[in-house]
């Protein structure tokens, strides 16, 4: 039976070449453990994607299908991050790059028939004014890059503009060295920095319609 509880979707990824762990494989439970103490009138259900091409669309369809989200936030880590970037963009692009099964995209689109862009909907300045205020670096950016975490943005996007259901969705990038000695973040940072995530989409607004 279905919760009577509204749903917020929480993912990460696994790993990839080049990153064997992936902190938001470590971030994502932990999270969402504490999101639940936190809001306890939501429903939080996690998802750790394979870092492929063709699986990871088809898992986030599911998750998205059976949990119908209200709120849809996704984790990915990058080199380049100095704390969280919120990506305001997803881009119908991939760049021909192999994924974590040794696959390559097999087109430099994600969907042959989708717009050029997909703008995510969460609440950007609440969530970027939250982390700051919170003490904790925070960007935004409209470059989620190439691979699968623009294309798992582009994707949910794409679910949430099909929706019959009023649905938001969008990406946050953490830093992929999460919790090593001098890393931008740790990992406790992380967690605190996803609960004012959560809390600029749970607490500030109840109802996307």
């Amino acid at each position: 039976m279905r919760s009577s509880k509204p749903t917020a979707l929480i993912t990460g990824f696994g790993p990839f070449p080049g990153v064997p762990r992936n902190a938001t494989g470590l971030l994502v439970p932990r999270l969402a453990k504490a999101a639940r103490r936190k809001f306890p009138e939501w429903r939080i259900a996690t998802a750790i994607l394979p870092t492929e091409w063709h699986v990871a669309p088809a898992e986030l369809a599911r998750h998205h299908a059976r949990a119908r989200p209200l709120w849809t936030v996704h984790f990915g880590v990058s080199r380049e991050a100095r704390g969280f970037v919120i990506e305001t963009t997803g881009r119908n692009v991939c760049r021909d790059t192999a994924d974590a099964a040794g696959a390559q995209p097999g087109s430099l689109y994600l969907d042959a028939d989708g717009p050029p862009i997909r703008a995510a909907n969460l609440p950007h300045d609440a969530i970027h004014a939250r982390l700051v205020q919170s003490g904790l670096p925070a960007t935004s950016s409209d470059d989620a890059g190439g691979y699968l975490c623009n294309a798992i943005l582009y994707h949910s996007l794409g679910h949430a503009a099909r929706a019959t259901h009023p649905t938001r969705s969008g990406f946050i990038h953490i830093p992929a060295d999460l919790g090593d000695p001098g890393s931008a973040l740790s990992l406790l940072d992380a967690i605190a920095g996803g609960l004012e995530i959560l809390s600029a989409c749970l607490e500030e607004r109840r109802d996307v319609a």
